[in-house]
């Protein structure tokens, strides 16, 4: 479980990032030796949940710059979320490279056959990336607004739960990689897959 704690506004959360560490991502359920230190800081307020994501990688492999186009081939890191405290309103996939762009999706189940792109305002999600020397990190805003869409009944307050977990990988990179906060099982999932709501972990509300 993971707790959100409560922010003024975008600014205070990326000014006071640190106060908002949240976890890390540090579970390679697949294995591989190359694990960049990936953490992560979460909060929100009335209008948005907001997600800070950055690892420890000097040179992300960066070649797709359209929205929607297939980012997880390149150094990215990913934000899954259900609009609920269950699976039954379905999932969001933000993912997102350091360009940076976007691959937004949402359906009820896994499969591309089940999942189709959101038609959401791009600046709605104020998505950032700064790069460093040795790393490189993301902003997104994640507008409540757009998760009440599938789910009427979804009122984010002290005490509210969602579901989630949130990725680091690198299809294509030198250096496949496949890592999560909450641990996906490799003895059911055989093969590098995020797309497993069933291991979603807990967000709660402060």
């Amino acid at each position: 479980m993971i707790t959100v704690k409560r922010v003024n506004s975008r600014q205070d959360f990326i000014s006071q990032r640190d106060n908002y560490i949240a976890g890390k991502i540090e579970c390679y359920p697949w294995g591989g030796e190359y694990r960049p230190e990936t953490v992560f800081a979460l909060a929100y307020d009335d209008n948005n949940i907001y997600v800070n994501l950055r690892t420890m990688e000097s040179n992300p492999r960066m070649t797709v710059t359209e929205r929607n186009g297939p980012v997880w081939c390149d150094s990215c890191m990913e934000f899954f979320c259900a609009p609920a405290d269950d699976l039954e309103h379905g999932y969001f996939n933000f993912e997102m490279n350091s360009f940076p762009s976007l691959l937004l999706h949402y359906g009820l189940t896994p499969g591309d056959d089940k999942r189709h792109e959101v038609d959401y305002p791009m600046e709605a999600f104020e998505l950032e990336c700064e790069k460093g020397k040795d790393y490189w990190e993301l902003y997104l805003s994640v507008p409540i607004a757009l998760l009440k869409s599938v789910n009427q009944e979804l009122c984010i307050k002290s005490g509210s739960r969602i579901r989630a977990n949130l990725f680091k990988c690198g299809d294509e990179t030198p250096v496949p990689h496949f890592g999560c906060h909450f641990p996906i099982d490799p003895e059911v999932i055989k093969a590098p897959q995020f797309h497993v709501p069933e291991y979603f972990g807990t967000l709660i509300f402060e």
